[in-house]
Order: structure tokens, then sequence, then C-alpha cells
């Protein structure tokens, strides 16, 4: 067709056909046809060509096509708009990618981009997440300085980036920050704050800022009610847990599985089995299905009240409900079969625990040595101290006590 009716395809024809292969999801032949473009003699890639193809290769998180684009754009004199860059430094923070996602900042603010908070976001959330907070605190300051005001979303951000680095009072100095230049919370600061609280032991002062969100009539949701009741659970505060499950459905926040599992698990630890069987029963006809934690939790229950009998007929109930054991399942029945003296069963689910491919520890491995001897079967327990030392288990104190005539690793088998 070019030579019948001799003439070339423009620019504006090129970057049709890219744009129409990105739509189409062809990321190899918008390449293709990018490159043909650049050694097409009579026109050259303009600022649309690469920015279409930036922004395409980003969204198929293919990051470093993208950069070696970008830097070629860079090359032919081009300059790419604020768009581009925010998202070349979502892709790279969203792969982490970090210094690349820095070096775009650098290059930004260097060519007088005007950065809004979403760019600033991206970056900060990365950072966050890769655990180093004074970089991300460095980029909030910068962002200040630079006459970006932050935003909640910023400070729920660095809020939990500090909080997970267990930097709970500099976590909370961001929020006094936040409220005094008159930004405020949303129910995702305020679970965020709970959280952090919670997860360092500091309870007490989870739930004021639970009874804050509420009196500034923030409607908590099922993440705040969650993350109360894990607080809860570790604490043992069982009474507490099972009052704030019925003000959360009375308040018509309907639970979820995570919440069942929390609560069961609380019920379980605290051996009131009938209960934790109750909601388990609760959460099936509300249309869940229960999970190996809910499972696990109530077989460990039923093996601490030396109830394992009852603990191995869920056990089989899992298998049939399909939900597959895992190696916490296994471990909390080869214990709890072992030191109810059951060794011949032991044994058993640790062969089994072994074939579903599952590594037993050397907690659980010492356990079962010592109730194997502990009922006269010598013999296997040397034979099990062997098989441990083949895997690559190295002894402890506890091993050696557990195995009669070998109280001390110098001691050969």
């Amino acid at each position: 067709m070019r030579e019948t009716c001799d003439c070339a395809p423009d620019v504006v024809a090129y970057n049709t056909l890219i744009a129409g292969y990105c739509k189409a999801g062809d990321g190899d032949r918008a390449l293709d046809m990018f490159r043909r473009l650049k050694q097409e003699g009579s026109c050259k890639p303009n600022a649309v060509s690469f920015d279409t193809l930036v922004i395409f290769l980003c969204k198929m998180s293919r990051a470093t096509d993208a950069l070696a684009v970008f830097q070629e754009m860079l090359g032919a004199g081009l300059q790419a708009d604020v768009n581009v860059c925010n998202t070349l430094i979502h892709c790279t923070c969203r792969l982490g990618m970090l210094r690349q996602a820095r070096r775009l900042l650098h290059h930004m603010t260097a060519h007088a981009f005007v950065l809004d908070v979403f760019t600033y976001s991206y970056l900060m959330d990365a950072l966050g997440k890769a655990g180093r907070a004074a970089k991300a605190l460095e980029v909030f300051s910068n962002m200040q300085k630079a006459g970006c005001m932050p935003d909640t979303v910023v400070y729920n951000v660095l809020i939990s980036c500090l909080g997970k680095q267990g930097k709970v009072d500099e976590a909370l100095e961001l929020l006094e920050d936040m409220n005094r230049k008159g930004i405020m919370p949303d129910c995702r600061t305020y679970n965020i704050v709970i959280d952090v609280l919670s997860s360092c032991g500091r309870y007490e002062k989870a739930y004021s800022f639970f009874g804050m969100m509420k009196r500034r009539k923030h409607s908590p949701d099922v993440v705040t009610y969650n993350t109360l009741l894990n607080g809860l659970k570790k604490l043992r505060r069982t009474d507490e847990a099972c009052d704030l499950f019925d003000e959360m459905q009375a308040n018509k926040c309907m639970p979820d599985l995570t919440t069942f599992g929390t609560l069961i698990d609380t019920l379980a630890k605290a051996g009131r089995m009938e209960d934790a069987l109750e909601q388990s029963a609760r959460l099936v006809k509300m249309g869940h299905v229960p999970n190996s934690y809910i499972y696990n939790a109530l077989i460990s229950g039923f093996c601490r009240s030396g109830q394992v009998d009852k603990g191995y007929e869920l056990f089989q109930d899992m298998i049939e409900c399909s939900c597959f054991p895992d190696s916490i399942t296994y471990t909390i029945l080869v214990l709890g079969f072992s030191r109810r003296g059951h060794t011949s069963m032991a044994m058993e689910l640790l062969q089994e625990m072994v074939r579903e491919g599952h590594t037993p520890a050397l907690a659980t491995y010492n356990v079962l040595i010592r109730s194997l001897s502990m009922a006269g079967q010598v013999e296997d327990a040397y034979t099990l101290f062997k098989e441990m030392i083949a895997k690559g288990f190295n002894p402890d104190m506890q091993t050696y006590s557990a195995l009669p005539n070998l109280s001390t690793p110098n001691k050969s088998v």
C-alpha cells in the first residue's frame, strides 16, 4: 500500500497502532511498533509515543522496560509529564524497586515538577513496607518543605510504618501532629493506631482509641473488631472477647472468618470447648467454611484438655472437608498423643506428617523421644533419635535428657 500510494505513515499513525496494541494488552507488538517508528526515516517518536508505552508497561508491571523507554525519552530531549512520572514511581514502588523510585523523585524535583501528595505517598508507603522508616520520614519532611501538605492517607502510611517497627510513641506523635494541622483521622487511621497499640501489648490504650473512634462518629468495621479481639486473645481475657463479639453484632457489623477464628481460638485456649464448638457451628450456618487455623485451634483445645481422641476426630473431619492439615495440625496431634502415652499413634502421625511434606520441629522429636523412653520403647526412641540426626537436626540437652544412658552429648548412640 505504501508503494502504491507513495506515502509513509506519520507519527500519528504509529502512535495509533502503539495505542491499539497497548489497549489489546500486546506489549511485545507495541514495543516492536515503537522500534519501527524509531527506525523510520521520515518521522520520530514524540512525547505521546513514549508516554503511551511507558504507562502501558507500568500497568503490565514491566518496570525495567518502562524505565528503559523513559530513559530513551529523556535522551531524545523530550520531557515526560507528571502523570508519566507518577505512574513510574507507583510501579517501581509496587515492585520494590525503591532506588529507581527515589531517582525518579529526584528527577521530578530537579525539573521543577509540581509533585502531588500521591507521588510522595507512593514512595513513603514502599519505604515503610521495606522497613525503612527513617527514609520515609525524610521524604515526609521534604514533601512539606516543597509546600505539599500531607493528607490523611500519608499520615496513615507513616503511622503504620512506625508502628510496625515498634516505634509506637513516634507513631502517636504523628497522630498528634495530624490533629494539630486539622487533618481529621478516618476509620483506617483508628484501625492502624489500635493495631499498633494492641500489637505491643498496650491494650488499654488501644481500647481508649476505640472509644474515641466511636465518640467521633466513626463506625468501627470488621477490621477494628478483629484487631481488638486478637489483643484480648493474647491477654487471655475471654469474657471481654465474648462481650466485644456480642457488641459487634449488635452494631450490625458482620463477623468474618477471621473474627470467628480469633474467638474460637480464645475460647479453646480458655478450655471452653463447648462454646468454641458452638461458634464453629455458627460460622458454618453463616456460610463460612472453617479453615486450618480454626481446626487447629479446636484440635489444640481438645488436646490440651486431655481429649486427644476428640481432637483426632476433628482432624479426620478436617480432611473429609478438603481442608488439608498443615505442619501445625500434625505437631499438635503428635504432641497430644505423645503426652498421653499413645506412642504408636504419635509415631504414625509423625510418619504421615513427613510423607505429606511437612518437617517436624526439634521440640516435636524431643517430646516423642521422651514419651517412647518413658513407655519403655527405648529401641524406638533411639531409632527416632538417629532419624532426627539424619534429617539434619542438632540434638539439644532436652533430646539427650530424654534418652536413657545418653544424658550427655559426648556419649555415642
